[in-house]
């Protein structure tokens, strides 16, 4: 049965692989706005296209990296469901003033051949108030009739959707944006209203112009496993010699994230000493506890996270021209970027839902120990009160804690198999840590009495003992535990400016309103309600995205907002 599971399991790896590699896919960006202060974020809405010019099912990661002429500068993910998804970049702060190229991928379109990143990517200047340098060869110095002369191309309005807006167009009051579908087809969308000052844009030309981009050239990566369930993250053993890896071979890795409980992945080494973990999607930025179990002792192999980003060739980039007169723009796009960190203005989102995981979707007994005298172990605490929970010594004379769990005809019994303990959802091998951890840091115990397979490993029921920092608070590691920080899939966010509160603090948000993921069918209408920014002047909406027959969509509409 085991060997015939291995099979299986090796015979559907190795038949996505081929199915990814017969398709091709291709990664268009579209963001809140084309101009940005160093520091600020990125706000990015993704589109995952496949051969027939459509919107693609089938990966659900897409990686983006912004390039300098220099080289990669940043990077982020995007979870993707039905083609669509969103993710967020962080500018860092000493990058150099200049324009910058925005490419993504799959994985599936790295196998395949004419699926370029770089073609059609989307161009972003970065403006750096706070120092002196500039990118390479990537900034030209003109004067005032030249800059003026400066004329962005627009892409050109497509598709059948119209845009109207309820409400005062004044400073710091409410009003809301209404689409309609005016098409025959649904329409996948993402919406900015951008304020706008003289800084010229740069060339973008949209989804169209992304839809023509030559995108011919050879695959980027051989044969990889796509990503058709979440990001499949592929790590290594390190630590020890080369010599020595393959004593490794057979034993569980897993992955984990403290704090929720659905963020634990295993997986089996390989001779060669590596090993991937097919997750659901990490979501945000986290830190990852990667450990083996039932290493040797002493041994000072550890896990490595490979890095899933290849580093693509964004080609040409444009020089980004400025002039003197530049410099009141600048000034106050550096204020309001500076006031909007201070105050948080611009990190404040109303959160979409995100895909759900179904690991820990069984029947679930929670204990809230405040409920129940507190004890000074956790041993006593389940000896005490946890009927479900039982601790006996195993073969090898260690204690284990064992589960009750149903059997195959539904009836309750203790498990003679090993049960998964986490704390805060990160998995603890050694029984004895979780016996004498100390009972007033846990909130709850969570004991899920199903058989669960996580990865290549099986377990006889779970147990989480949920603390209330959920950080695994007076926790110690062995030395070969990694804790690693990981920059997880964007939590999907509307940027609507309806949770600041403007009488605490100044909201001088060059970002008025961004929605990545509007979904519309043919003759639908939705509203949108977002908070004015405090800042008088013209304001850009834009909308943009393709309908599902493949066609691109584009319009925009200039707003007046008064004082």
């Amino acid at each position: 049965m085991k060997l015939r599971t291995i099979i299986s399991i090796f015979l559907t790896a190795a038949s996505l692989v081929a199915n990814a590699q017969s398709r091709g896919e291709r990664v268009y960006i579209s963001t809140d706005r084309q101009i940005y202060i160093a520091g600020e974020n990125i706000r990015c809405s993704a589109y995952c296209i496949g051969n027939d010019g459509r919107l693609s099912n089938f990966s659900m990661t897409a990686y983006l990296e912004l390039h300098s002429s220099s080289g990669m500068a940043a990077n982020g993910r995007a979870a993707l469901l039905g083609g669509r998804g969103c993710a967020e970049i962080e500018i860092p702060r000493s990058l150099p003033t200049g324009n910058y190229s925005l490419m993504a991928y799959t994985k599936v379109g790295l196998m395949r051949e004419n699926c370029n990143p770089a073609a059609g990517s989307r161009i972003i200047t970065i403006i750096n108030p706070y120092g002196s340098e500039r990118v390479d060869n990537g900034v030209k110095i003109v004067d005032a009739g030249a800059y003026a002369a400066i004329r962005a191309a627009q892409p050109e309005t497509a598709g059948n959707i119209s845009a109207s807006l309820d409400g005062v167009k004044r400073a710091g009051s409410t009003m809301a944006v209404q689409l309609t579908n005016n098409g025959s087809s649904e329409a996948s969308l993402d919406v900015s209203i951008v304020r706008m000052d003289g800084i010229a844009e740069p060339d973008n030309r949209g989804m169209a112009g992304f839809l023509d981009a030559d995108a011919k050239g050879p695959a980027l990566a051989g044969a990889m496993t796509p990503d058709y369930e979440g990001e499949v993250i592929n790590a290594r053993v390190a630590g020890i010699p080369e010599s020595e890896v393959g004593m490794m071979e057979g034993r569980i890795a897993f992955i984990s994230a403290p704090g929720d409980k659905s963020d634990v992945y295993s997986s089996t080494i390989a001779a060669d000493g590596t090993m991937s973990f097919y997750t659901s999607n990490i979501n945000g930025n986290k830190d990852l506890i990667c450990e083996i179990e039932d290493k040797l002792e002493g041994s000072p192999a550890h896990i490595e996270i490979v890095s899933p980003f290849v580093n693509v060739n964004p080609g040409e980039i444009p020089v980004l021209p400025l002039c003197e007169g530049m410099r009141s723009d600048i000034l106050a796009r550096s204020m309001a970027a500076q006031l909007s960190a201070s105050f948080a203005s611009e990190t404040i989102s109303d959160y979409l839902q995100i895909r759900p995981s179904l690991l820990f979707s069984g029947q679930c007994r929670s204990y809230v120990l405040d409920d129940y005298t507190r004890f000074p172990t956790m041993e006593e605490v389940m000896v005490e009160f946890i009927p479900e929970l039982r601790i006996r010594k195993g073969d090898e004379g260690k204690r284990q804690i064992n589960v009750l769990v149903n059997d195959s005809y539904k009836n309750p019994e203790f498990s003679q198999g090993t049960a998964l303990t986490l704390v805060d959802g990160v998995p603890i091998f050694d029984y004895e840590q979780i016996l004498a951890y100390d009972p007033l840091l846990v909130q709850t115990v969570d004991i899920y009495t199903s058989r669960f397979f996580i990865g290549a490993r099986y377990y006889d029921g779970i147990v989480n003992f949920v603390t209330y920092a959920h950080n695994l608070p007076s926790m110690k590691f062995t030395p070969d535990v990694r804790v690693v920080s990981f920059k997880g899939t964007a939590l999907p966010g509307i940027l609507n400016g309806m949770s600041i509160d403007s009488e605490n603090g100044p909201d001088y948000r060059q970002t008025a309103f961004w929605h990545p993921l509007v979904k519309l069918k043919a003759g639908e209408s939705d509203s949108y309600e977002f908070h004015v920014p405090g800042v008088p002047g013209d304001y850009l909406l834009k909308i943009e995205g393709m309908d599902s027959q493949g066609n691109p969509i584009f319009a925009t509409q200039k707003i007046t907002i008064t004082k």
